[in-house]
């Protein structure tokens, strides 16, 4: 129920841009990496994933929010357990995906 003490120096050691994506967004993350890279990950890591698919990065560097032209994108892709293609049909098929 606290911030790790790293955590909490690292927003005020670095300019932190927070942003929320919908799980509609990190579900077809998740399939577009499959599609693209054939590894399967959990939701929960489709939503960095989706500030890549989503164009949300993009806006961000268009509203000024992170720098136009970034040198690199480092996105940590982690965590595939407790997923299976069954369960990503599912998970679409709750948020209304084909």
């Amino acid at each position: 129920k606290t911030v790790a003490a790293r955590a909490l120096a690292c927003t005020q050691e670095l300019d932190i841009v927070s942003e929320v994506v919908e799980d509609s967004q990190a579900v077809s993350a998740v399939q577009q990496f499959l599609d693209d890279e054939r590894m399967l990950v959990e939701p929960a890591c489709g939503a960095p994933l989706a500030v890549i698919y989503s164009g949300l990065l993009g806006r961000l560097q268009a509203e000024g929010r992170l720098h136009p032209s970034l040198a690199s994108v480092v996105v940590i892709v982690c965590g595939g357990n407790n997923i299976d293609s069954g369960a990503l049909q599912a998970l679409k098929a709750q948020l209304g995906q084909s």
